[in-house]
C-alpha cells in the first residue's frame, strides 16, 4: 500500500512542476508587463527621459531643419528653414523649455500608473491630467521687458522674413488673385528690405496672438484684433490673399477681425468646426484631462482593448491564484502520500520543491539566452536604417531594451528562489529530525537505563488501591475474603511457586488472568495506565515501545498508547513475523492503524504503517508470570527474549498483581525487566545478591 502511495506521489511531481512553472510565469507577468512600478522603474533606470531631451530632441530638430514641409503652412510651400547653429539651438531651447525631462517623467509615470491598472482590468477607466497649459504658458508668455521663448525662436529662425519673402515672391510671380503687380509696385517690392518687413510681420503676429489667446483658451468671450498697414502699404497686396481682404480695404481700414468674424467663418460656437477648433485649444486649459476614450478613440481599438483587459483580469486573477493554490494542495498531497512520519513528510514536501525550483533556476537563463540571441540579431537588422543621433545610440538602445527583457525574464528565475529555500528548509528539518532519532535515541536510551536516575532507583509510586466491585467474586484458586481479612497474602499473589515448570506456571497464571471480571479488569488496567504515565522513565521517553494487550485478559495498554500519542511521543508497536520467528517494529500515529491478526493479536497494519529501525527510550514488556527479581515467563515462543537482548532502554512490565509470584524458572537466555507496575505497587527488580541484603 505504501509503495502504491509513493508511486502516486512521484507521478504528481511533474504535474506540480508544470503548475508551479506556469504560476511563476504569470506571477512574473503580473510583476513586470502588468506592473506600473516595473515600467516606471525601468524607464528611470535607463535614463530614458534624459535621452529624449538630449538626443531625441536633437534628432527631431535636425530632421525639421532638413525638411520642414510637414510643419509649415501651405503658403510657405517650398520654403526651407535656415540650417544655422543658431536656428538649431533655438528649436532645441523651445522643445526643452516646453517639454523638459522632469515634465516628461512626471506625465509618463502618471499615464503608466493610470493606464496599467485599466489594462489589467482593475479599473473601468483612467484619467490623466497632463498639465499642457502650464507648459504652453512657460514658452508663450512674454518675460518682463522681453519676449517669450516662442517669439525668440520665431525670430531666431527668421520665420518673419521667410514668410514675407515667400509671399512677395508668389505675388511677383503672378500667383496672386489680384493679378500681376504694376511696374512701380514690382520695383518697390524687389528692393524691399525683407528683414525689416519680417520684423514688422513678427511683431504684429505675436501682438495678435496675445489678443486672441484668452478667447481660444476660454478665458474671455470676445476679442478684437486690428493690424494697421500705415507705413507698410507695400505689403498690402502681397498679404491680401493670405488675409482674405481687398488690398484697398487693408490700406484704408487695416486688417480688422473680431470673435464675430471668427464665428461667421467657422460657424456658431456650437458648430462642429468651432468645437473642433476649441478642442485643439482645450488641451492647454489647466483642468483638461484625457481618458481611455481619447487614447483608444476608435471603436475597434476599444474592442481590442476590452479583450486584453478581460484576458489579463482572468489570467492575473483566478488563473494565477488557482495555479498556486493547486500547486500548494499537490505538494501537500505528495508529502502525505509519500511520508508516514513527520520527518518523512517534510522530506517529501521539500524534495519536489527543491527539484522544481532548481530546474527552473538552471534552465531559465540558458533558455532566455538562446531566445534573446536570435531576437537581438533580428532587432539589429531591423534598425540598420536608423540615422542621426538615434543611429549613434543604436547599440545602447538595443542593450537597454535587452536589459529590460532580461530584468523581466531573470526575475522568473529569482521567483523560484523562495520556493527553493522553502524546500531546502523542509529537507533540512526532515533530515535533522531523522538524524536526531537515528543518532540521539540510542544515547538517550543508555542514559535512561536502570537505575533510572543518577540518584538511584526510582521511588515507588503511590498507587491507589483498586475499588472492588460490589458483585461477589470467588477467586479461581479458592482464596476467600476471610483469608485476606485475616492478614494472609492476597489471593492474587501466590505464596509459593505454582509449578516448577514454566509450562505449568504459564497455564495456571493464564487461567487466573482469564478469571478477572470485566469491571475489575477495566479498573485495574486504568490504574496501571495511570501509574505508567507518571513514571519517570515514561515521562522522559521520546520513543515508547509497547504491546497492545489482547490475549487472555492481558492488561489493556490502549490508554497508555493514546496518552503517548497525545503527548507527541513516538509510539512503536510490535508485529509478529512467524515465518522468521521474530518481532517487527512499526510506528503508529493512531490506534485505528492497528488490526487484529489471525492469532487474535492487535498489531500495526503493514499497509498503513512503516517499519521503525531506530532506538527506543522505553519498552513496555508483556508476560504471563513475573517474580520480584524481574524474571518473566512469556507465552513460550521466545520473541521478546530475543528482542530484549538487543534493547538497552528501560524495560517495564505493566501486569496485574496476580501475575507476580515469588520465583519463576529462568535461565541465561531470559532477559529480566527493570520494573514491574501493578495496580497496587511499582516493584523495583532485585538485582542478584540484593534479596538477602
Amino acid at each position: 500500500m505504501i509503495i502504491l502511495r509513493r508511486v502516486v506521489a512521484i507521478l504528481i511531481v511533474p504535474i506540480l512542476g508544470g503548475l508551479l512553472f506556469f504560476g511563476l510565469l504569470l506571477q512574473r507577468a503580473n510583476d513586470t508587463a502588468f506592473s506600473a512600478g516595473f515600467w516606471t522603474s525601468q524607464l528611470e533606470r535607463l535614463d530614458a527621459y534624459t535621452f529624449v531631451e538630449q538626443d531625441l530632441y536633437a534628432e527631431l530638430v535636425d530632421e525639421l531643419l532638413l525638411d520642414a514641409s510637414d510643419v509649415l503652412p501651405p503658403e510657405l510651400e517650398g520654403a526651407a528653414l535656415p540650417s544655422t547653429a543658431a536656428a538649431r539651438a533655438a528649436l532645441l531651447e523651445l522643445l526643452r523649455e516646453a517639454l523638459p525631462a522632469d515634465y516628461l517623467q512626471r506625465q509618463t509615470e502618471a499615464f503608466i500608473n493610470a493606464a496599467v491598472p485599466y489594462l489589467r482590468g482593475d479599473t473601468d477607466r483612467f484619467v490623466v491630467l497632463p498639465g499642457l497649459g502650464s507648459r504652453l504658458r512657460a514658452v508663450a508668455n512674454r518675460q518682463p521687458g522681453g519676449e517669450s521663448v516662442v517669439q525668440r525662436s520665431f525670430r531666431t529662425l527668421e520665420l518673419g522674413p521667410l514668410f514675407i519673402g515667400h509671399l512677395i515672391d508668389r505675388y511677383l510671380a503672378g500667383h496672386s488673385s489680384f493679378g500681376t503687380p504694376p511696374p512701380a509696385a514690382r520695383r518697390a517690392l524687389t528692393t524691399l528690405d525683407r528683414d525689416d518687413a519680417g520684423e514688422w510681420f513678427t511683431r504684429e503676429l505675436f501682438d495678435a496672438i496675445e489678443v486672441i489667446r484668452p478667447f481660444l483658451l476660454g478665458e474671455t468671450n470676445s476679442f478684437d484684433i486690428t493690424v494697421s498697414f500705415s507705413g507698410r502699404e507695400d505689403l498690402a497686396e502681397p498679404l491680401a490673399d493670405l488675409l482674405g481682404r481687398d488690398p484697398d480695404d487693408l490700406l484704408q481700414d487695416g486688417y480688422v477681425v473680431t470673435h464675430a468674424d471668427l464665428e461667421e467663418r467657422l460657424g456658431k460656437r456650437d458648430s462642429p468646426a468651432f468645437r473642433d477648433l476649441q478642442h485643439h485649444f482645450e488641451i492647454f486649459e489647466p483642468g483638461w484631462t484625457f481618458d481611455q476614450q481619447d487614447v483608444f478613440n476608435r471603436a475597434e481599438r476599444l474592442d481590442e482593448i476590452d479583450e486584453i483587459r478581460d484576458g489579463a483580469g482572468w489570467i492575473l486573477g483566478p488563473l494565477r491564484w488557482g495555479l498556486f493554490i493547486a500547486a500548494a494542495l499537490l505538494v501537500l498531497a505528495v508529502a502525505v502520500l509519500g511520508g508516514r512520519s513527520w520527518p518523512q513528510r517534510l522530506l517529501w514536501f521539500g524534495a519536489p520543491l527543491v527539484l522544481i525550483a532548481g530546474v527552473t533556476l538552471i534552465l531559465v537563463w540558458p533558455a532566455y539566452d538562446a531566445a534573446s540571441a536570435e531576437a537581438r540579431d533580428a532587432l539589429v537588422e531591423e534598425t540598420q536604417d536608423w540615422t542621426g543621433a538615434v543611429a549613434d545610440e543604436r547599440e545602447r538602445i538595443i542593450d537597454d531594451l535587452e536589459s529590460v527583457i532580461d530584468a523581466a525574464v531573470s526575475g522568473t528565475g529569482w521567483l523560484a528562489l523562495p520556493i527553493l529555500l522553502i524546500g531546502a528548509a523542509a529537507l533540512a528539518a526532515g533530515a535533522g529530525l531523522t538524524l536526531r532519532l537515528q543518532r540521539g535515541l540510542p544515547e538517550d536510551a543508555d542514559a535512561l537505563g536502570a537505575p533510572l536516575s543518577d540518584d538511584g532507583p526510582a521511588d515507588p509510586i503511590a498507587v491507589p488501591a483498586p475499588q472492588h466491585p460490589p458483585e461477589p467474586w470467588d477467586p479461581p484458586d479458592g482464596d476467600s475474603a476471610e483469608d485476606q481479612a485475616a492478614g494472609e497474602a492476597p489471593w492474587y499473589v501466590a505464596a509459593t511457586p505454582l509449578s516448577p515448570a514454566k509450562t505449568a506456571l504459564r497455564d495456571q497464571l493464564r487461567d487466573r488472568r482469564r478469571g478477572i471480571p470485566p469491571t475489575r479488569h477495566r479498573e485495574w488496567s486504568k490504574t496501571i495506565a495511570e501509574a505508567v504515565t507518571v513514571h519517570p522513565a515514561y515521562k522522559s521517553a521520546r520513543v515508547v515501545h509497547l504491546f497492545i494487550g489482547a490475549l487472555d485478559n492481558e492488561v489493556d495498554t490502549t490508554a497508555i498508547a493514546q496518552h503517548a500519542l497525545d503527548e507527541g511521543k513516538i509510539v512503536v508497536c510490535p508485529r509478529v513475523l512467524r515465518d522468521e520467528r521474530r518481532l517487527e517494529h512499526r510506528r503508529i500515529f493512531a490506534l485505528d492503524e492497528l488490526e487484529r491478526t489471525d492469532l487474535g493479536l492487535l498489531e500495526p497494519d503493514p499497509d498503513r504503517t512503516e517499519r521503525w529501525a531506530w532506538g527506543f527510550n522505553l519498552v513496555l514488556v508483556p508476560g504471563v508470570a513475573f517474580d520480584r527479581a524481574g524474571n518473566r515467563v512469556g507465552f513460550g515462543a521466545g520473541y521478546y527474549d530475543r528482542f530484549l537482548k538487543e534493547v538497552a532502554a528501560p524495560k517495564i512490565a505493566p501486569v496485574f498483581a496476580l501475575q507476580v509470584v515469588e520465583q519463576v524458572p529462568h535461565d541465561a537466555n531470559d532477559v529480566p525487566v527493570d520494573q514491574i507496575v501493578t495496580e497496587i505497587e511499582v516493584i523495583e527488580a532485585e538485582q542478584p545478591g540484593e534479596a538477602g541484603a
